[in-house]
This record gives C-alpha cells, structure tokens and sequence, in this order.
C-alpha cells in the first residue's frame, strides 16, 4: 500500500510542476536544474562553466536560455561584429590550432559542396545536414558549431548563423562563461540552439528529482516538433547533435573512452531526418587548448538510415575513427595522456 501511495504522490508533484509551464515563471522547475548544475560542477575536477545567478532567473532579467516555454531559440546576433566577437572565443580556447581546424572543416564542405547544396530555390529546398559526434566534453557541441561558422566564412557565407542550429540540453542554459550566458549570449551568436532534457548523463535525476519525469517528456515532445520542423522547412541547414546526454567516460577497468550509445530520442531524430531526405554527417571530435582532433567522416546518403541500428552502426564508425585519430595524434602530441585512450562505442 505505501508504495502505491508513494507512486500517486509522485505522479501528483510531477503533475505540479509540469503545470509550471502554464505560467511565465517556473520557481520549482529552476530549483531542481540549478540543484542538477550545481551537482555537476562540484562533481568536476576542472569546471569549464559557473552556475547562473539566481537573481537572473526573476522579472525582465530572466534569459530566454532557461524559458522553458521556449524550445527553439533563433540566432540573435544583432551585428555581423557581434558573430565575430563570439567566434573569437573558439581561436581563443582552441589555440593555434583553430586556424587549422577552421580548414578541416572548410575542406570537408569543399569536397562534399555542404554550403551550396544547403541553398534553397524556387524549385527544391535546400538540403539538410545532421552532424553527429561523440560527447567528451559538455563545450564540445559549441565548438563543432563555431567552426562550421569559421569554415563557411572562409568561403564567403558570411551569414550562416540563420542556417544552423545546436541541439543541447537545457540544463545548458543555467550555465556561464564568465558573466557570459551560455546559450543567449554565446550559442546564439553562431546559430539558434534546440533545447531538449536527455535523461542520462549531467541531466540524470536523482531520486529528488524525479518529479521533473513528466516535464522531460512534454519538452522532449516539443523538440521533436521543432527538429521535424526544421527538417520539413525549405532553408538548407546545419545541425549538430550528441548521441545523449550522457559525456563519454574512460573505463579504468578496460583503459577505453567509452563513447554513450545514441539515446532512444536521438535516434528516432536521426531516423526521421535520414527518411525526410537529410545527409548524415558523422564526426570524431576531441578538443583540448594546444592539443585538438577533428575527423570528420564520408555522409551517409538520405534514406540510410531507418532504425536504431543504423544509428549504433553511425556510433561505431564514429569511435573506430576516434581510436585511428587517437593512435595518429600519440606522434604528434607525445606527452598528451589522453591520447592513449581507444575509443569504443558503448554497445546495447
């Protein structure tokens, strides 16, 4: 009997906070994340990010990053100055390195004609592409995104920040770089930013938190709206996603970086973008000051894609390219531990 008790209970406080939705503020929802953020940056031994202020989250201040009647959020640079001031950040954090980079990716859309294929006419849509990477660290995806930017400047699309889009989870818009907010005023510099809530990884719930069950659920429902809207819409784009939310870990039992599984969600993503006719780009990241890996794989062709294990065969080819990458870069970076480290794709 308690634990039918204990079960109607939960369903009622998750009931309670989904209904936060129906109001512009959302106190209890913003103390369950912060409570998750702040877990997550005590847990790290090298926090990249702060959590936000609380008094940014009442009145006028509160960011669109943590309105949670928003799903899709849209480029808001207001200057070209204002991208290239964002995009700075990437040759900052990146190093020398970053110039190198810029033109791996510059190459890739080269060879593959990534740019003009993404453009639209009167007659077809443009085409779209999903970039699917592995998840070593939380900045990763923003770094993907930044120098897709870079690559397309180099080729005279001066504007791409309209044409492509971040898919990360909310927890992500309670964080800071500085006094800077993470999505609003960096993401949103270099393209618009999806929110989705993934359940494993830094927005696992503890037991407290499990109340947040039926509001992941309604804003993962909306982001699957919102990325099939994207896919359906006549603007070719860019978009650039992780497996989960869950960031790869190193086994210490084997001695391998074990890369998460594409989530249940993610793969249904990559499905219905694959099957509306979306080229899918899988791609190694590995970013680090002075010490970067960027392989980006041949795309797989629209339609190639239609269960979850063509997504796990993605997963795959992503982490073997990471081991081969991985084995390339111990001659190259000698003193860099990491690099010791195969990459293996976390099976079923």
């Amino acid at each position: 009997m308690n634990k039918v008790f204990d079960r109607a209970r939960q369903y009622a406080d998750e009931a309670r906070l989904a209904a936060e939705l129906a109001h512009e503020a959302t106190p209890m929802i913003d103390e369950r994340f912060l409570s998750i953020g702040r877990r997550v940056i005590q847990a790290s031994t090298n926090p990249f990010f702060s959590i936000i202020d609380e008094q940014k989250l009442t009145g006028d201040a509160r960011p669109e990053s943590v309105n949670h009647h928003l799903t899709l959020l849209q480029p808001n640079a207001h200057s070209t100055q204002e991208v290239s001031d964002q995009l700075a950040k990437v040759d900052l954090m990146l190093g020398a390195e970053a110039v190198e980079l810029t033109q791996t990716f510059s190459e890739y859309a080269s060879k593959h004609q990534i740019f003009e294929r993404m453009k639209s006419s009167p007659d077809h849509k443009g085409e779209k592409f999903i970039v699917v990477s592995n998840h070593l660290e939380l900045q990763d995806q923003g770094f993907t995104l930044g120098l897709w930017q870079k690559a397309g400047r180099l080729q005279g699309y001066d504007r791409l920040e309209n044409h492509l889009t971040v898919v990360v989870g909310r927890l992500i818009g309670y964080y800071q770089l500085g006094d800077e907010n993470v999505v609003d005023d960096i993401l949103r510099k270099a393209g618009s930013v999806l929110k989705t809530f993934p359940a494993g990884g830094t927005e696992a719930l503890t037991e407290d938190e499990q109340v947040l069950g039926l509001f992941r659920k309604i804003c993962n429902h909306r982001t699957k709206d919102a990325f099939i809207e994207l896919i359906d819409s006549r603007e070719g784009r860019i978009i650039c996603m992780a497996p989960s939310g869950e960031q790869d870990k190193l086994d210490t039992a084997t001695g391998d970086v074990m890369m998460r599984r594409f989530g249940a969600g993610t793969s249904d993503m990559m499905v219905a973008a694959s099957e509306s006719g979306a080229t899918i780009i899988p791609i190694f990241v590995d970013y680090q000051l002075g010490a970067n890996i960027v392989k980006l794989l041949d795309p797989v062709e629209p339609g190639e894609i239609g269960n979850r294990a063509d997504c796990d065969e993605v997963g795959r080819k992503i982490a073997t390219a990471g081991t081969g990458a991985r084995g390339e870069a111990r001659v190259r970076y000698p003193s860099e531990k990491r690099f010791l480290h195969n990459v293996r794709y976390q099976e079923a």
